[in-house]
This record gives C-alpha cells, sequence and structure tokens, in this order.
C-alpha cells in the first residue's frame, strides 16, 4: 500500500460512510409522517460523522509512513483535512439546507 492508495481508501470510506448517513436519514424522514421533524437523532447523526472522520484520519495517517519528510507529511495532512472539511460542508450543508431540514 502507498500513501496514495491510502489516502484513496480513506476518501472513500469517508464520502461513503457520510454519504450513506444522508440517505439513511433521508429515507427514515421520507417514509415518516413528518418529514422535517423525523430523522436521525441528534447524538447518532454526530456520532456517525465523528466515525466517518476517524475511520478517514485513520488511513491518512497511515498513508502518511510511506512519505520521508515532515514537509510532505505536512502538505499531505493539510490538503486532506482541507477537502475534508469542504466534502463535509458541501455535502451535509448542502442536505439540510437544500431539504430545508432544521432552517428557518
Amino acid at each position: 500500500m502507498t500513501y496514495k492508495s491510502s489516502a484513496i481508501l480513506a476518501w472513500i470510506l469517508y464520502a461513503g460512510i457520510i454519504l450513506l448517513e444522508l440517505l439513511t436519514d433521508y429515507l427514515i424522514r421520507k417514509f415518516s409522517t413528518d418529514f422535517y421533524s423525523a430523522g436521525m437523532t441528534e447524538t447518532l447523526w454526530f456520532l456517525i460523522q465523528i466515525f466517518a472522520a476517524a475511520v478517514g484520519a485513520y488511513f491518512i495517517f497511515r498513508g502518511s509512513k510511506f512519505l520521508e519528510t515532515i514537509k510532505q507529511k505536512l502538505i499531505y495532512f493539510s490538503v486532506n483535512l482541507v477537502f475534508g472539511i469542504i466534502f463535509y460542508f458541501l455535502a451535509v450543508y448542502s442536505y439540510v439546507l437544500g431539504l430545508g431540514i432544521d432552517s428557518l
């Protein structure tokens, strides 16, 4: 395994878990009597997101052992962190605000 394959695996798992969570929450809401007040509990919602971030971080850290210098590792971590945050906000807030869930 290389740092590239480790990063790809991290992204597949991180994005997959987040997107699966959004799909699950949507289906729960869709088949409930009230779309806007149903869905996952907030505790479960955030625990799944923390789990997704932890799984992604594990594989990113695991991949960093293949990089030789501290500068390479910092760039590798920083790029993945920034893109992870951007993905999170785009996916989750598009879902929440797009459907009007918990919005004004």
